[in-house]
């Protein structure tokens, strides 16, 4: 199956709602506007897999921002497109550079989205051919492979990344780190311990049922004690880093 087909089906079935009622996905979501509120982020934007654009939806709507959106499956694209806030969407490969926009961005989000590239390493220097110079580059990725477990495995995922050498793969691109952290411990982590044991279809397929929503809304709160901490034992790893070449 191809990539794009791969991904269309995903986000037909397992991936549909979870946007909106993910506790991980919007806690996800919620660190990288933390950052963007931080480091006062705006500009022209590209959501680098951006899926349905629920993230971007999430960015303040203003004449300081212009909001783009990329993907690789043209299913959710099509959904992305119903998102009024969004100036401009494009269907591509990060892989291949040709598929990219032309134009550069002052920021480049690149949210779960390599972990889903075999050659992430290629992917990384199409995505800093974007970014303008001292643009930013806010990235997430899961952490390190010693935390891997089938679901990895059913969302497509080729690795998960170690602090270290990702800093310096993106430094070897033309970034300097400006904020690097995991997030995800303590209350993540017991969490991940349960999660881990049920099928990733349970888990992610789309539900009606208030009970599961509920559950979800409490998790997400909960997550929030999780901003606490700053080991290295998170996981999920968030980098904001600048683009100096």
């Amino acid at each position: 199956m191809k990539k794009n087909e791969f991904y269309n089906e995903l986000w037909k079935k397992e991936w549909k709602t979870l946007p909106k009622t993910g506790p991980s996905v919007r806690t996800r979501y919620r660190t990288i506007l933390n950052l963007f509120k931080k480091y006062n982020l705006h500009g022209r934007i590209i959501d680098v897999g951006c899926g349905d654009g629920t993230l971007l939806s999430l960015l303040p709507k203003n004449s300081d921002n212009e909001l783009y959106g990329f993907d690789i499956s043209n299913e959710v694209i099509e959904h992305a497109k119903k998102r009024g806030s969004i100036s401009k969407l494009f269907v591509g490969d990060l892989t291949k550079s040709e598929t990219l926009p032309k134009e550069k961005f002052d920021v480049v989000i690149c949210s779960d989205v390599l972990e889903h590239i075999r050659d992430h390493r290629c992917a990384v220097r199409n995505i800093s051919k974007i970014v303008k110079k001292r643009g930013e580059l806010v990235i997430s990725v899961p952490h390190s492979m010693k935390y891997w477990t089938k679901h990895d495995d059913f969302s497509g995922h080729y690795t998960r990344f170690e602090r270290p050498e990702f800093e310096k793969e993106l430094e070897m691109n033309g970034f300097r780190i400006i904020e690097s952290f995991t997030w995800g411990f303590p209350i993540y982590a017991i969490y991940y311990f349960f999660l881990k044991k049920v099928n990733p279809p349970k888990v992610m397929s789309e539900s009606k049922s208030s009970f599961k929503r509920l559950i979800s809304n409490i998790l997400y709160q909960l997550f929030r004690i999780d901003d606490l901490f700053r080991t290295n034992r998170g996981r999920k790893l968030f980098i904001l880093a600048m683009k100096f070449e």
